[in-house]
């Protein structure tokens, strides 16, 4: 049994209003992407880590990633796609064969926990589920509104979460996912979604706050804060 990591970093981030893309921003002493591989590398159970880069000066991208993390054998190194789900579905196809369990992660949320990684994988060994996904959950109060920007109703936030990565899942049932929404011409804004899609099984486990996601200026400010003050 085989367990792979897909780290997605396929994006340019256009967000940052930076030519370098997001994932390799300095984060202290090293580019956001390395902080997290050499995270995932250091789980014993993942057996292969596959990483998606942005398909834009890829050979660039390619040997930077492999020049900071000179201890990381990576299973492949592949381009990105048009969207997220593209490039998701790139890195899944470079998965072995004997592959049981795919771990996919954002290249930018160097700040989850490793440890939790064990208590998903778990859950999906013993046939618990098809899926884990880390979420938080909702504390503000959450409005919903109309297209004129008129409030509807005030929405129960007791069982609403906000998903995060690492998300956990079967190969098979990722598989049939994938096929679903490319035949049908579907995109999900994470893979979850997919899984959802087709009535898949998916529980959830509790994320963190810390665990953010660098997308813009102020998220990197934040991460450096958080990263100076060893608060994650």
């Amino acid at each position: 049994m085989t367990i792979s990591a897909v780290v997605v970093a396929g994006g340019l981030g256009r967000r940052m209003k930076n030519s370098i893309p997001k994932q390799f921003l300095k984060l202290g002493n090293k580019p956001i992407i390395t902080h997290t591989i050499e995270k995932i590398a250091s789980i014993p159970l993942i057996d292969e880590i596959i990483a998606v880069l942005p398909e834009t000066d890829f050979e660039l991208w390619s040997h930077e990633l492999k020049k900071t993390l000179p201890r990381v054998s990576f299973k492949a190194i592949v381009k990105g796609g048009k969207e997220r789900q593209d490039s998701v579905l790139n890195g899944f196809k470079s998965c072995s064969a004997t592959s049981s369990i795919i771990i996919i992660h954002d290249a930018v949320r160097p700040f989850f926990n490793p440890k939790t990684i064990n208590d998903g994988v778990a859950m999906i060994k013993k046939n618990i589920c098809d899926g884990v996904i880390y979420t938080i959950p909702v504390t503000d109060t959450i409005k919903l509104t109309d297209k004129n920007a008129s409030i509807i109703r005030t929405v129960e936030r007791e069982n609403l979460f906000r998903a995060q990565t690492p998300q956990i899942f079967k190969k098979s049932i990722l598989d049939k996912a994938f096929k679903n929404a490319y035949s049908k011409k579907l995109y999900f804004t994470d893979d979850a979604a997919m899984i959802e899609a087709i009535k898949g099984k998916i529980r959830i486990i509790e994320g963190s706050e810390t665990n953010i996601k660098i997308t813009s200026e102020k998220d990197l400010k934040i991460a450096e804060y958080l990263l100076k003050e060893n608060l994650i």
